[in-house]
């Protein structure tokens, strides 16, 4: 099949994302996903506040959203991969930490139909997964949580744990 006028096959066009902002400002966002986050929290020990950094965190403050090619948000807040054969996956470039440096590649991520849709699958993940169990077991202390998600190695990024933490106190900052 010929390339299209911008360079790329039909076919191919339609299966590339983007990201896109979602919302005006940090402040929009906390106020947006923070009683989501509650919500999905509610009967879990779990430190609300470090799961809000890390959704600001992998969005952004959701200004990084990743799209379709047609621009519809997949309403993923916390980069949960997906297999390639998913009917809800979209493809984007996506940055791994591997061998001590920095990598880019195409990863396919889960699509939503909405904001809570991705906290309930980021809950299940955490509470269902042998993986995150130290997590989970850090309870409301947002810098064990963290520490203990990075060990499980839900990112690649050797400061993802910190970074959240800053991210943590930014919003305490905020007033929230």
């Amino acid at each position: 099949m010929a390339p299209a006028a911008g360079g790329t096959a039909p076919d191919t066009e339609k299966r590339l994302a983007q990201r896109a902002a979602a919302f005006s400002d940090p402040a929009e966002f906390v106020r947006t996903i923070k009683p989501l986050v509650e919500q999905a929290l509610r009967h879990l020990p779990v430190a609300g506040m470090a799961v809000l950094g890390q959704a600001a965190l992998e969005t952004g403050w959701g200004q990084h959203v990743i799209t379709d090619a047609a621009g519809n948000l997949s309403h993923n807040l916390f980069g949960i991969k997906a297999q390639a054969d998913e009917s809800n996956a979209v493809s984007v470039s996506s940055r791994e930490f591997e061998h001590g440096r920095w990598l880019e590649r195409k990863d396919h991520f889960r699509t939503y139909e909405g904001w809570q849709d991705s906290v309930n699958d980021y809950v299940d993940t955490i509470t269902r997964s042998p993986r995150y169990r130290q997590a989970v077991a850090a309870g409301a202390d947002v810098d064990g949580y963290l520490q203990a998600l990075q060990q499980a190695g839900y990112a690649t990024d050797p400061h993802y744990a910190e970074k959240i933490s800053a991210v943590v106190r930014s919003i305490s900052n905020m007033g929230f």
